[in-house]
């Protein structure tokens, strides 16, 4: 009998052990913000997993992006209009531990304008009717790239408190018009607060041992034992 008790004990924990995993999660995310793609990439510095808050099941990554400019547009060819609409193209990179994410945004203006031919301004900007216009905003947001799984999950792992290590490139930035037919030979532009906006979020997923059924094990275990005690 002493064998089948060893296996009882044994099988008792084991099921405890399983039954009382409990399924948490935790986020960390940063954000990198760009006005062009001349700027060098941001590294963002997210929280890494420490291992003290259970066991990790699965890594998560997701990214956002969002866009926005406001343009207006004087025409300047004293002999040809034009027909446009406003485009904005944000084109960005961001990698960390085995997560490579890419996007590339050409968002147009729902509505074209005509720019009539140069009224006599000049060079001089002037985006009034009827060879200028304001388009005003245009924009974009919350478009998700991913998700993505990366392993192994040690790479997000720390015995202690730590980081991961995300970098965000911006590989282009156009805010320009898109014209609908010839364009005219010359036309100003004038932009205001063009950005690009990347953000990295990792959620991990996590099993804890849930403690009242750990004490529950313990409580029960000196019967287990007393029992085997008996049988001797």
């Amino acid at each position: 009998m002493r064998p089948i008790i060893h296996v009882a004990i044994a099988g008792a924990v084991a099921s405890v052990l399983c039954s009382s995993a409990v399924a948490a999660t935790r986020i960390t995310s940063g954000m990198a913000s760009f006005s062009s793609d001349q700027q060098d990439p941001v590294q963002l510095s997210l929280e890494s997993f420490d291992r003290a808050l259970g066991s990790l099941q699965s890594v998560i990554v997701e990214c956002f992006d969002s866009g926005r400019v406001a343009i207006k547009a004087d025409n300047d060819d004293p002999y040809h209009a034009g027909r446009a609409q406003v485009r904005m193209i944000r084109s960005w990179m961001a990698s960390g531990p085995d997560v490579t994410a890419f996007a590339d945004e050409t968002i147009l203006s729902r509505h074209s304008v005509t720019l009539a031919k140069d009224n006599g301004d000049g060079r001089v900007f002037d985006a009034s009717r009827p060879d200028g216009h304001n388009f005003g905003i245009l924009s974009y947001s919350h478009h998700l790239v991913g998700p993505f799984h990366p392993l192994p999950l040690s790479l997000y792992e720390t015995v202690g408190p730590g980081s991961v290590i995300f970098t965000v490139t911006p590989l282009l930035m156009i805010n320009d018009l898109s014209f609908v037919g010839p364009a005219p030979q010359s036309y100003q532009l004038e932009l205001q607060e063009p950005v690009l906006r990347v953000k990295v979020k990792v959620k991990y997923v996590y099993h804890l041992p849930e403690p009242s059924s750990l004490f529950l094990l313990i409580g029960g275990l000196p019967v287990l034992l007393r029992r085997r005690q008996a049988l001797r």
